[in-house]
């Protein structure tokens, strides 16, 4: 991981919009943060992929949005699609 991420110029972090998932792309941030790869946190563009067509979560995406983009260059939100659901190759 180490010699990839000292070639690496961006990242793309990819998170369900769930708390667990924020969590976890926050956790990755953290660390890249702690590991001297800050260069890479500031650059980062996050995508929050909704995974569910009718999610009854209460996560408000808004506040997720804010918090990753005080962290990175941007934040991307990709909307439900049954194609992305299928977890397999799309065509």
């Amino acid at each position: 991981m180490a010699g990839v991420l000292r070639l690496a110029d961006q990242i793309i972090l990819v998170s369900s919009p769930s708390v667990d998932g924020a969590r976890s792309a926050s956790a990755t941030l953290d660390w890249l943060q702690a590991h001297s790869y800050g260069n890479l946190v500031r650059d980062a563009v996050v995508v929050l992929s909704v995974v569910r067509p009718r999610s009854k979560s209460t996560v408000d995406l808004g506040r997720l949005e804010q918090h990753f983009a005080t962290r990175c260059r941007a934040v991307v939100r990709i909307p439900y699609d049954p194609h992305l659901e299928e977890g397999a190759e799309v065509d």
